[in-house]
């Protein structure tokens, strides 16, 4: 059973140290902390293989929960699917098992997880029913229409949460849902707490700030789910 499932905080398998550095080593400390987090947000080179199986380990059961809750809510509609930062392809392999029906697409900028992820789940590449692209959120405009979006622990790395959302709201279809999956600052292990922030990425105190910007961007309905220190906001257009 992946660790997570007991409530251990990880964010992409990555449980970090919490053993300090000596006072003479304090800068070159934070450089190499803030090593994961730089690939956790953009895997490549060796480094980032060794996180995309890490990531593999620690968000397969967050993405089965997540995409699990989605099913109930909303199979019979899902017809189009895009998750964004796929990673090594985990969440990809539990949607296209839950969701049949749908075409479904991974959208990812590195170029290292789309090969892992096209690996993973060769057989759905084959028969067309995946397609993976290497890019950001722009390409998401070329599914349009979309019936769902997912994105699981990508939040935190988006420096610009309101444009990257406009993207995803403006390739929704007229029903169409997306679903944000994170952890809270406060879920996290304390170095995982500075390290990202180092790294330049954002994490987020509470549910409302994240329900906010969703409302901000013009979603009419969010509802939100939980599960020990695992969250998903659902957005309606």
């Amino acid at each position: 059973m992946p660790s997570c499932d007991k409530g251990v905080p990880y964010i992409g398998g990555i449980v970090t140290s919490e053993v300090g550095p000596s006072p003479r080593s304090q800068r070159s400390w934070e450089n190499r902390a803030t090593i994961i987090p730089r690939h956790l947000g953009h895997p490549r080179g060796i480094v980032g293989r060794v996180t995309g199986r890490m990531m593999v380990r620690g968000n397969e059961c967050l993405n089965e929960w997540i995409v699990d809750e989605l099913a109930d809510r909303t199979r019979s509609e899902m017809r189009r699917i895009v998750e964004v930062g796929p990673g090594p392809g985990v969440g990809l392999s539990y949607l296209l098992a839950a969701f049949p029906a749908a075409q479904v697409c991974g959208i990812d900028h590195s170029g290292l997880m789309v090969k892992q992820a096209r690996r993973r789940n060769a057989a759905s590449v084959q028969s067309g029913r995946l397609t993976l692209v290497q890019g950001n959120v722009n390409v998401i405009r070329a599914f349009h229409p979309v019936d769902l979006v997912v994105a699981v622990n990508v939040l935190y790395f988006w420096k610009d949460p309101h444009t990257e959302l406009h993207k995803v709201r403006d390739a929704l279809g007229d029903k169409g849902a997306v679903a944000l999956g994170y952890q809270l600052r406060r879920n996290l292990p304390e170095r995982a707490q500075e390290s990202f922030p180092q790294a330049g990425y954002r994490l987020y105190d509470n549910d409302e700030e994240i329900t906010t910007l969703l409302q901000d961007v013009g979603f009419t309905r969010v509802d939100s789910v939980i599960r020990g220190p695992h969250r998903m906001q659902v957005a309606f257009r």
